[in-house]
């Protein structure tokens, strides 16, 4: 079991800042890549409201049930935004709400293209698998 994760970018102003993670575990006889859970998030810890009504839900938990459920704790992650990487890496770190602390594994990407193109590829052959109702 493994994870990814995309952290949060501007993506235009209706959408405002959205990252991805996901966990993913493959099959060693078929190689078949299967979806376990994902989530868009903003920010790493809970944002909470004064009265402590928790306003916007982070990452944080989140981390927690994949540890918790699946006993995994390493997560990918392209080194593109190498500022924006560090920002969320010590979010992380610092996070009371994390336990254990994950770790992150740097991928290089050449061109997002052949990613999109080897992704669409193993979808086609059914070798990645995820709920119809989730959007990746």
């Amino acid at each position: 079991m493994r994870g990814g994760i995309c952290w949060p970018r501007f993506e235009g102003r209706d959408v405002g800042m959205v990252g991805c993670a996901v966990m993913c575990g493959q099959d060693v006889d078929s190689g078949i890549i299967r979806v376990f859970e994902q989530c868009e998030f903003a920010v790493i810890d809970h944002i909470v409201t004064p009265e402590g009504l928790i306003e916007i839900e982070g990452l944080a938990p989140w981390f927690n049930m994949c540890w918790s459920r699946y006993m995994a704790r390493k997560f990918y992650y392209s080194s593109s935004h190498t500022e924006t990487h560090r920002k969320y890496l010590l979010e992380v770190l610092r996070s009371k709400m994390i336990e254990p602390k994950p770790e992150f594994i740097e991928v290089f990407f050449g061109d997002s293209d052949d990613m999109t193109h080897t992704l669409c590829s193993r979808i086609q052959e059914r070798k990645f698998q995820h709920r119809a109702e989730d959007q990746l």
